[in-house]
């Protein structure tokens, strides 16, 4: 392919979430691909700089001049020879060569997987460091030998066991599916936010496929309700839509936001929401019924960059306290509705949080576990890990009366597990 013509396809950037004809890089810590101007952001950050990056810009198809430090982003873990720009994934060779044969992806673009050393010619600056009450900034910092276990506390209130798991595709899709948010209803059916298809999907307790719901725009965070309604964010509408799900997937509300949303979560018939990016990033509190409540700025920058794919939220209405995922910084925070933080852990390449009583179920992408955290303290427990088959886990979903956890693998893979008490 000639260049010209490789570089006329628009792509997302999933830093500034705009439209560009070249995507410069591909992230394989953050699983994100990013623009010119993201990418010298990304390397800048001390915290990002020695990320492994993959040349999304070239054109080259010969996986014989591959080289990259990464595994594949299926299940199979093999080395990555291949990055396929539609789906922003390194594959094997056996996955891409399955996917170029597959009807919905042999038209996507792969091309090589070739890392990019780190660009010693860039000024490296610091991440304005969290601080707060009882801090535990360096209770988790993992490395190949896990010299850190014993800050890792075992025989935490919780245990879990694998239970199933299912393929979050559906017979009218068109693209791969890519989730962006999981959700369990109160009778174990599990819902998908797919935003490649851009639809809801609804499986049934079977894990047999029941229904979608075409979008026609991008869902970017979803989160449930004790009741069943399910909260969707459409960051290009600036929009929070709000479905019940019964025999059908029916608009039950839908309300406008003032900045893009982003990530949602729901505690006590109020949401908390990621909004908008940059110096205007804030976490806005609402109603149930749409109204702004609380408003804690980000412009300082001390729980996270606003980018609309690198953050994460869990929500304790009655303590007033919201819970962070930091996906750049690495690390979990506590900040109450004033913006103070109350505690910062940090946790390798975390992703989805989700919270029940007074424990955090987190996502620890990178080294495969799901971890449970007190909310008090950010003190950290085992819960799950490879032997329970948990492999790149990002969203997190949990139906408390069933005891039901939900993580989203690698992109189109939804694993149930079985949560009970110690």
């Amino acid at each position: 392919m000639k260049i010209e013509i490789w570089q006329q396809f628009q792509k997302v950037c999933d830093g500034c979430d705009e439209l560009t004809e070249t995507l410069e890089v591909f992230c394989a810590n953050c699983d994100q691909a990013f623009c010119h101007e993201c990418t010298l952001y990304h390397r800048k950050l001390k915290s990002t700089r020695s990320h492994t990056l993959v040349d999304a810009s070239h054109d080259i198809t010969d996986y014989n001049v591959s080289s990259v430090n990464a595994n594949c982003g299926n299940d199979c873990g093999e080395p990555a020879v291949s990055l396929c720009i539609d789906c922003k994934q390194l594959l094997c060779t056996n996955c891409t060569n399955k996917h170029s044969s597959l009807k919905a992806t042999k038209h996507h673009i792969a091309i090589a997987a070739k890392q990019l050393p780190i660009d010693e010619t860039i000024s490296v600056v610091s991440d304005r460091q969290s601080v707060g009450a009882d801090r535990r900034s360096l209770a988790y910092t993992q490395q190949r030998d896990d010299p850190f276990q014993a800050q890792v506390q075992d025989n935490g209130p919780f245990m879990g066991q694998f239970a199933n798991e299912l393929m979050s595709s559906a017979p009218a899709d068109k693209e791969v599916t890519r989730v962006r948010g999981i959700a369990i209803l109160s009778d174990g059916k599990i819902v998908v936010a797919d935003y490649k298809n851009r639809s809801l999907k609804v499986f049934k307790r079977d894990l047999k496929f029941e229904m979608a719901r075409e979008l026609k725009d991008d869902p970017r965070g979803i989160s449930s309700t004790p009741n069943d309604l399910i909260a969707v964010t459409i960051a290009d509408k600036k929009e929070i839509r709000i479905f019940r799900i019964d025999n059908k997937i029916r608009t039950y509300k839908t309300f406008k936001v003032k900045e893009k949303p982003y990530s949602i979560a729901y505690h006590k018939e109020h949401f908390a929401v990621e909004s908008g990016e940059g110096e205007d990033g804030a976490i806005r509190i609402y109603e149930l019924g749409g109204k702004e409540l609380f408003v804690i700025p980000g412009n300082t920058r001390s729980f996270g960059q606003f980018t609309g794919n690198t953050i994460r939220l869990a929500l304790d209405f009655v303590k007033k306290i919201v819970f962070v995922v930091d996906i750049v910084n690495e690390s979990i925070h506590s900040v109450d509705f004033k913006g103070n933080l109350c505690w910062s852990v940090k946790v390798k390449s975390p992703r989805g949080i989700v919270m029940f009583n007074n424990i955090l179920f987190v996502a620890s992408s990178e080294v495969n576990r799901i971890y449970q955290m007190n909310t008090t303290d950010g003190l950290i427990y085992h819960l799950l890990d490879q032997d329970n088959r948990v492999k790149r886990p990002r969203y997190l979903a949990y139906q408390p009366e069933l005891m039901i956890l939900a993580a989203e693998i690698d992109g189109n893979h939804v694993k149930l597990y079985n949560i009970s008490k110690r």
